[in-house]
């Protein structure tokens, strides 16, 4: 007696054996397709490795350099020695000349009376140290003055006895024993003495003065400064000693010469400094 699984068994059977007949009739009507065979391919060379292209570097281009350039120096002003020298001769002459001026207006004398001939702002001293000497420092080379104004200050000092400081005037080319005119001023203990004297050969001639004088307008104290102005023409000199005249003295034996300063003394040391000199030529008299 036939089960239902029996039953489903032979059915499935069946199925598989009418799936298989199927396939078997479609194969038989089928032709077996023919191969035709592929010509041997050129067998290709390995490919080449492509080179890795390294990035072309961009060059940052280097800056040019920018030459410093060398600085210039400031062009110096090339000095001109000798117009400075002019210019500063200039600016003292004018310095001296308005000095000179009110000195002249002092005594009377227009400026435009004459010319500044000579000077020296510098101190000279001259020093004596020797017994009963006279030393000497003739100035402007020994020019010849005949009319016209000196003018100095003077500083003394001295150690012991008589001693003095002075001017020459109007004297031969040889100083030693040509003839001469010589203002002093002494110093003695409580007496300022002042002269003129004529001297040739060397020696004392005469005192013009007639003897000498006694004026309290010279300083007589060691190192004390006194300014002296004279003025000479033709036979007369006149003698001012800090703004106060103090004579006018006749000199008739000659009537031009040089120009020189002095110390003297008797003994000891005496020093006798000279600054602020000038001469102003004046024109000459008819």
């Amino acid at each position: 007696m036939s089960t239902p699984h029996t039953k489903k068994a032979q059915l499935l059977c069946l199925i598989l054996f009418l799936v298989l007949l199927t396939a078997c009739q479609k194969a038989a009507a089928e032709p077996t397709p023919t191969h035709t065979p592929v010509p041997p391919t050129e067998t290709l060379p390995p490919p080449t490795e492509t080179p890795t292209l390294i990035p072309t570097q961009t060059l940052t281009p280097t800056e040019t350099p920018t030459e410093t350039p060398t600085p210039t120096e400031t062009p110096t002003a090339t000095i001109d020695l000798a117009a400075t020298a002019a210019v500063e001769a200039t600016q003292e002459a004018e310095v001296v000349l308005e000095k000179v001026g009110a000195v002249l207006e002092k005594v009377g004398i227009s400026p435009d009376s004459g010319y500044l001939a000579w000077s020296e702002a510098d101190p000279f001293p001259l020093i004596d140290t020797d017994y009963g000497s006279l030393i000497y420092e003739e100035i402007d080379d020994g020019v010849e003055y005949s009319t016209y104004v000196l003018h100095t200050d003077v500083t003394w000092e001295s150690s012991s006895g008589l001693a003095g400081c002075g001017v020459i005037f109007h004297a031969e080319k040889n100083l030693e024993v040509g003839k001469q005119y010589q203002f002093v001023a002494l110093r003695l203990s409580g007496l300022p003495l002042w002269d003129v004297e004529l001297w040739e050969y060397g020696h004392w001639q005469s005192t013009t003065t007639g003897e000498p004088k006694v004026n309290s307008a010279i300083k007589q104290d060691n190192g004390s400064t006194n300014n002296y102005i004279f003025v000479i023409k033709k036979g007369v000199m006149t003698i001012y000693a800090n703004d106060t005249r103090l004579s006018n003295v006749i000199i008739s034996s000659a009537h031009k010469g040089r120009v020189a300063f002095f110390v003297t003394q008797e003994s000891g040391k005496t020093i006798c400094e000279f600054k602020n000199a000038w001469i102003w030529a004046l024109e000459e008299e008819e």
